[in-house]
């Protein structure tokens, strides 16, 4: 958090720690929520969502977006990881979604592997 406050020097943004699924802010305070590359570590998906939908004003935007593990477009080797976990587990496959394509570049294979072992996120599990 204090590397965000840092690095963000705007008096309008502020940080703050919390649980994504009930967030220290009343109803309605902002105008717009994004939850960037995080729903896939939050245990209660639905109940994340749902606070972020309380937090947003009437006529807000609420948005998120996480890594494409279905298309195969922007994360290959995630693709290739899920289509065998539903090859093993039929429950694993992944629903469909509005894809924006978001081209990420990684210097070498050591910084694309990095994530995985990492411990975090569903593929690890």
């Amino acid at each position: 958090m204090s590397h965000a406050a840092r690095t963000v020097p705007d008096p309008r943004a502020s940080f703050a720690v919390g649980d994504a699924r009930a967030l220290p802010v009343a109803d309605g305070w902002a105008d717009a929520v994004v939850a960037g590359l995080m729903l896939d570590f939050v245990a209660q998906r639905t109940a994340a969502l749902a606070e972020m939908r309380r937090i947003c004003r009437s006529g807000g935007v609420v948005a998120a977006y996480v890594w494409d593990y279905a298309g195969g477009i922007g994360m290959q080797l995630i693709s290739r990881f899920w289509s065998a976990a539903a090859g093993l587990d039929p429950a694993a496959r992944l629903q469909a979604e509005d894809v924006i394509v978001v081209q990420t570049v990684f210097p070498d294979a050591d910084r694309l592997w990095a994530p995985f072992l990492q411990g975090t996120g569903p593929a690890p599990a």
